[in-house]
Parts: structure tokens; sequence; C-alpha cells
């Protein structure tokens, strides 16, 4: 997986095959100064009141987002700065992801 790819802001494919599978969860992951970074089966309700299905999105959380509810990268503009996974981790995560612990 290339890291364009994978730092995509939301991902679908565009040459008719099949999207990448999902994981058994869906993880959410605070980027660091950035967006929500999510991964699983995720149904997206957009302003219009359409839905769409993703296998990633990351997910402004600045608030200034001219692509809401999608990152748009706004916040780099804005200065926004808050704690998160930083992206080489998010990458690493992506690249080795972990058993989910379900709790009981």
């Amino acid at each position: 997986m290339n890291a364009a790819r994978a730092a995509a802001l939301q991902y679908r494919r565009l040459d008719g095959a099949p999207n990448e599978p999902t994981g058994p969860v869906t993880t959410v992951t605070a980027v660091e100064n950035g967006p929500l970074a999510l991964r699983g089966d995720l149904v997206v309700r957009h302003g219009d009141g359409t839905h769409e299905r993703l296998p990633r999105a990351a997910l402004c959380r600045c608030g200034q987002s001219k692509n809401k509810p999608f990152c748009d990268n706004s916040h780099l503009e804005a200065g926004f700065q808050a704690a998160g996974a930083t992206p080489a981790e998010i990458l690493s995560e992506i690249a080795h992801p972990a058993k989910p612990v379900i709790p009981r």
C-alpha cells in the first residue's frame, strides 16, 4: 500500500474493481493536529441526506472543512492543534494492524 493511498481523506475505487476488504472492527484514530482517521465498514451520511459506504475516511475535527463531514486539510491553514497519533504511527497501524480486543 503506498503512502498516498493510505493517507487519502476518503477512498473509493473508480475502476470498477471491488473495494479493499474491511476489518472485523471499526477503528477511529485522532491524528495529531488533524482529522479523525476512520477504518472499517463505514456508512457516511452526507449533508444532502445521501449515504455512502467507504472502507476509510478522514473526518474533520477542526470545524473548518468546506467538505464536511470529510477533512479537506483546512486545519493546516487554520493552525488547528490537538493531540493525536502522528502520521507515521497511523501508517504503521495500517501496515501492521493490532488484533482487536473485544470486551466480554
